[in-house]
């Protein structure tokens, strides 16, 4: 009878041993640095999380967030990083809580409609700003996430509809316990269609990063402990799985742009733990393409640590790759792409 308890076991746990892939015998041993020859390090903005690109604002915009239990930022906010060079603080509400996480960018019209998660200690939330015609300043509205929590990143498909992604605080768990494990491994999406959040529960592991394509029909999730991005339908019927793209690496946020999807990725989840932990000073970290029509997928750049250590966030805006240094004060900047 013991024998069939460790069988069940045994099969429970296959899955799981993937994770471990990059892990086993302790820490990573590979030192590679590719394609990071021609990359600069801009240290402006402390502690970047998410980074989109706005043409109505003429430039990146990041989000400085107090995302770590272990480090703390003082002066979180959103940035702008003009197409000048020019770095400026671009919200920072005075006297009301406000830790960016994810951001989303809807822009129409010459209006523009930035999203983003806020971990408010009241109450997780989405705040938009939006932009009309010349206004300098932004409307502001909240959209109170209520009983959904853990929420990471967002995506917006219309001025007043979005999707939200919701990870499982794999960042803070102890990984004690085989529970502690299985829960590190959950996680679930939500949609707003202008009213009200509906809760969606795709099959996918610890959903971190989501982008839209253009024509406001697809979703692509980044899940985190699977080492997948998956590809999702969706309508006011249903959230479908269209396409599922598998990585050797946990991807984290993730852009889209012209049908080409950039992957923020980390090799060893137990370096990245230890890393935001404040336990070893670097963490490795890659960037993958994703091109959305055939398929195929490609790693662009792989480090050890260099320049940067865990790597949160990636775009590409005029042949330029930009990446956010979790937890640090450091903006990746690769240019020649």
């Amino acid at each position: 009878m013991k024998y069939k308890y460790l069988i069940v076991l045994i099969l429970i746990c296959l899955p799981f041993l993937g994770t471990f892939n990059a892990w086993i015998g302790g820490e990573f041993t590979e030192a590679h640095n590719m394609g990071t020859d021609n990359c600069t390090i801009n240290t402006d903005i402390s502690q970047p999380e998410d980074i989109v690109y706005s043409k109505k604002l003429g430039g990146l915009i990041v989000s400085s967030s107090q995302t770590s239990h272990y480090r703390v930022n003082k002066s979180p906010g959103l940035y702008l990083i003009k197409d000048s060079g020019e770095v400026t603080q671009l919200y920072q509400p005075e006297g009301y809580a406000f830790l960016p996480q994810g951001l989303g960018l809807y822009e129409a019209n010459n209006e523009a409609y930035l999203f983003v998660v806020n971990h408010h200690p009241d109450g997780e939330e989405v705040i938009r700003l939006s932009w009309f015609l010349n206004a300098e300043k932004p409307w502001i509205d909240y959209f109170k996430l209520g009983k959904y929590k853990n929420a990471r990143d967002v995506a917006p498909y219309a001025k007043d509809k979005f999707i939200v992604t919701h990870d499982s605080r794999f960042l803070v768990q102890k990984l004690k316990s085989l529970s502690s494990f299985f829960r590190l491994r959950s996680g679930y999406l939500t949609k707003f269609n202008g009213d009200t959040f509906t809760k969606l529960s795709p099959n996918i592991q610890s959903p971190l990063g989501i982008a839209i394509d253009a024509n406001k029909k697809i979703a692509y999730v980044a899940g985190f402990m699977g080492k997948r991005v998956k590809a999702y339908e969706f309508s006011e019927k249903g959230f479908f799985r269209k396409q599922t793209y598998l990585l050797s690496e946990h991807p984290y946020y993730l852009s889209l742009q012209q049908g080409n999807l950039l992957v923020a990725t980390h090799p060893n989840v137990f370096s990245l733990k230890r890393y935001i932990e404040g336990r070893v000073s670097l963490s490795p970290w890659g960037v993958f393409s994703i091109d959305t029509a055939s398929g195929d997928v490609k790693k662009l750049k792989s480090s050890d640590g260099y320049k940067i250590s865990a790597l949160g966030s990636v775009i590409k805006e005029k042949s330029i790759i930009y990446g956010t240094g979790l937890f640090q004060k450091k903006l990746l900047v690769c240019k020649g792409q």
